[in-house]
C-alpha cells in the first residue's frame, strides 16, 4: 500500500504529519516500511531524544495494521519501554518493523517497533506499544 493511501484512508492527520514514505508492507502479524522526518518539520521540535517524527510514522504503521484486524481506528495510548540507541535526525530515512505481539478479546493491540538507520543498526526500539480505541 502506498503512503498516500495510508494518509488518505487510514490515518486522518494533516499533510505536515505524513512521515511514512514509499510503500507500507502488511502481513498477518507485522508491517514494515520507511519513515522520513523532513527538516522543516523538525526545527524547534527535536530534543535529546532526537526527532519525534520517525517514531510517529512507526505508530502510523501500527495504526494501519491494527485497523485491518479490528473494526476501529486504534491509537497509541502507552508503551512498556522505549530505548534510544542513537538519536533520529531530520532529513534521514529510517527502516521500520512493527510486530504484533498480542490482541486480547477487547481488541486491545500490543506491538513492538524497531526503527533502523540506513546502515541497518537500531536507532530506536519500543516494546509493548498499546494501541486501542480512543476515549
Amino acid at each position: 500500500m502506498s503512503s498516500e493511501q495510508v494518509y488518505e484512508h487510514y490515518v486522518p492527520f494533516g499533510r505536515r504529519c505524513h512521515s511514512l514514505k514509499g510503500k507500507l508492507h502488511l502481513a498477518n502479524d507485522r508491517a514494515w516500511g520507511h519513515v522520513w522526518a523532513l527538516n522543516d518539520l523538525d526545527q524547534g521540535v527535536s530534543s535529546c531524544l532526537g526527532s519525534p517524527f520517525p517514531l510517529d510514522g512507526a505508530m502510523h504503521m501500527a495504526c494501519v495494521h491494527g485497523q485491518r484486524k479490528v473494526n476501529y481506528i486504534p491509537f497509541p495510548t502507552g508503551f512498556a519501554e522505549r530505548v534510544i540507541h542513537r538519536q533520529t535526525r531530520a532529513d534521514r530515512r529510517y527502516g521500520v518493523d512493527v510486530v504484533e505481539i498480542s490482541t486480547n478479546r477487547d481488541n486491545l493491540l500490543v506491538y513492538d517497533l524497531e526503527i533502523r538507520a540506513q546502515d541497518g543498526t537500531p536507532a530506536e526500539t519500543v516494546c509493548g506499544l498499546v494501541m486501542q480505541r480512543a476515549g
